[in-house]
């Protein structure tokens, strides 16, 4: 099984990273928090269900993750894992993948 990153989950990473830097002054502090969020892909590989099930109609087969201020929002195929989103815990999840039809 492999990880596999949607582009918009490449973009959330680079947010993170930028935003976190900027607000911070420190890129070292957002490099952890990012290696932080992308060491638990790994976790996926071995337990792909360990994600809590967000299930609906509109975004089938999505699970979620915490990693410190963030949830990893993924997905399980038969060969991979695809990581489609990665969303600070206060967003509206539901709201930002209702957009992203």
């Amino acid at each position: 099984m492999r990880i596999r990153l949607a582009p918009q989950a490449r973009a959330d990473l680079d947010a993170i990273w930028l935003y976190l830097a900027q607000e911070s002054g420190n890129q070292e502090l957002a490099t952890r928090v990012v290696n932080l969020v992308t060491d638990k892909f790994a976790l996926f590989v071995k337990f792909p269900h360990i994600g809590k099930s967000m299930e609906s109609e509109l975004r089938p087969n999505i699970r979620t993750f915490p990693v410190s201020n963030y949830l990893i929002f993924y997905s399980v195929k038969p060969e991979e894992i695809r990581i489609l989103r990665i969303l600070h815990n206060s967003r509206d999840a539901h709201a930002v993948f209702a957009g992203d039809q």
